[in-house]
């Protein structure tokens, strides 16, 4: 019988129900199971985590494409250049081909290939979504700006989110009473760059000109993002289809428990000059983000990304239509595991 569960071969699960038994399924023993089938699922979940999903033994890239990803028009994903501040340029590759080519969903293929995102009505051009885009970054407050940080920051936000509700449950005393989309990358419109291509690169624009410089008017071949956006496609948003996951589970999960779902969702104050984009200047004045509920949250959270210029605006409705219910589903799962 095995000791430890190092001592377990990859994906023996009968080996870990006998570690579990042997510690009379402790709290502290299956936390411990569960994050060793969590880890030996990724090693075969498509992301290529170590680098071998090709072959590789040595010198192996960690999530690297073993697709051979090509770009083949402007409205299919482009390399997007970025620096270190320091005089050292590079383009990253796409990060999402290869996901999920050999992972196995919850959903079964007829249920999956129903879960589709409608195709955004973004025109041929895509001037009228940069302007959009151009105009809605020029009303930038302290407010919106820490949204998006705050949002941007997905374990800020669950750290919220569960403290919120946690002090929910003391509050109303139910304490003491006691998959993963993958959105698809057949609509792959560019992000980093995708704003210029309905601009001209001379073309001046007036809206937020980067940490510190409020809002001017400069060229559109500089424009910038409020917050640093990740090298893989625009539509739909990943961050709108995680607060529409969060807003199904916990209403539908506090319902069914119980629980008041109107509780707000308080997030720690950010200091004068807390900001980590416009540090020292960002706020003015203290601010505290505090929603009534995960509904307001959720919404807030998603219209976050089209605040700091990382979407263009179909992006987050077709994530919650993409994603919705998801959370429901999760949550009918968990209370069936805990006898509610």
């Amino acid at each position: 019988m095995p000791e430890s569960i190092a001592e377990c071969p990859e994906g023996d699960v009968p080996c870990l129900q006998e570690i579990a038994a042997s510690g009379s399924f402790s709290p502290t023993v299956m936390g411990h199971i569960v994050a060793r089938m969590t880890y030996d699922y990724s090693l075969k979940d498509g992301f290529n985590q170590l680098g071998t999903d090709d072959g590789c033994t040595y010198n192996c890239r960690d999530y690297s494409d073993v697709t051979g990803y090509e770009k083949k028009s402007m409205q299919r994903w482009v390399p997007m250049m970025e620096d270190d501040g320091k005089g050292f340029f590079y383009k990253q590759e796409h990060v999402t081909p290869h996901i999920g080519t050999t992972a196995k969903f919850r959903f079964t293929p007829e249920n999956a290939r129903k879960r589709v995102a409608p195709k955004p009505s973004y025109s041929k051009s895509l001037r009228k979504e940069a302007q959009a885009v151009v105009e809605r970054m020029s009303t930038l407050d302290d407010t919106k700006k820490l949204e998006v940080e705050v949002f941007d920051d997905k374990g800020r936000v669950t750290e919220s989110v569960v403290s919120s509700l946690a002090f929910a449950m003391v509050e109303q005393g139910y304490v003491e009473s006691v998959l993963d989309p993958k959105p698809g990358i057949a609509i792959t419109y560019e992000r980093g760059i995708q704003f210029l291509m309905g601009l001209e690169a001379a073309e001046q624009i007036t809206t937020w000109a980067g940490p510190g410089n409020d809002v001017q008017t400069f060229s559109a071949k500089n424009f910038e993002a409020y917050k640093r956006v990740m090298p893989h496609s625009e539509y739909v948003s990943g961050s709108a289809c995680l607060f529409q996951y969060m807003e199904d589970f916990l209403t539908y999960f506090t319902t069914k428990t119980g629980i008041d779902p109107n509780f707000p969702i308080v997030f720690p104050p950010v200091p004068p000059g807390g900001s980590n984009v416009e540090p020292n200047s960002t706020p003015s004045s203290e601010i505290q983000l505090i929603y009534p509920n995960i509904t307001a949250m959720a919404y807030a959270g998603s219209e976050s990304r089209l605040n700091g210029g990382m979407h263009f605006g179909d992006s987050v409705p077709g994530a919650k239509k993409l994603c919705q219910n998801l959370g429901q589903k999760v949550a009918k799962r968990v209370l069936a595991l805990t006898g509610e």
